[in-house]
């Protein structure tokens, strides 16, 4: 499977994802298990719970309102009711300041952990070649890794790849 069409330019070298198999697939252990320590680590002790409750209200009240708007005859006034009762859930959620102020917490700890992630340079030595090729199906040597690990270009190259490639093996993942 092809993971996609996007390329990294690091230099004058240009990269792109191998192809999705097992083996490549498997090189986002190490990455992935990283990630879920730090995740854990930085978010283990937030309580979001009356976050994800309002959330999840959300949820129910939208797919409530999916199911009477598709059905055979749809009662008007029900569908009124869960409607006000969306919209005044959703402006709770998206005003209330301790509320607010969790979701961005813990939005900023999740991409510190991505951060943490991509500047590890020992653990994306050991990763890249196994997961990047040049565009002309060559994999990428010990010495370009670390040559671009240690330029200027390097963390937005990693931060790149390294996103495009959880995003496609999580994806994959998933379904």
């Amino acid at each position: 499977m092809t993971p996609n069409n996007k390329t990294y330019n690091a230099g004058n070298s240009v990269y792109r994802l191998k192809e999705l198999t097992l083996g490549v697939m498997h090189q986002a252990v190490p990455l992935f298990r990283k990630y879920r320590e730090l995740h854990f680590e930085l978010t283990g002790g937030i309580d979001t719970s009356e976050l994800e409750s309002m959330q999840r209200q959300v949820n129910e009240l939208e797919l409530a309102l999916e199911q009477l708007n598709s059905g055979d005859s749809p009662d008007a006034i029900q569908i009124a009711r869960l409607s006000t009762k969306l919209e005044e859930t959703k402006a709770a959620l998206n005003t209330d300041p301790i509320l607010k102020n969790v979701q961005k917490y813990y939005s900023d700890m999740e991409a510190l952990a991505m951060y943490s992630l991509i500047t590890d340079k020992e653990l994306l030595g050991s990763v890249l070649p196994g997961i990047l090729e040049t565009t002309e199906g060559n994999s990428m040597t010990a010495n370009e890794t670390a040559a671009i690990l240690e330029s200027a270009e390097g963390l937005n190259f990693v931060k790149d790849a390294v996103t495009d490639f959880f995003s496609l093996t999580l994806g994959i993942m998933k379904k």
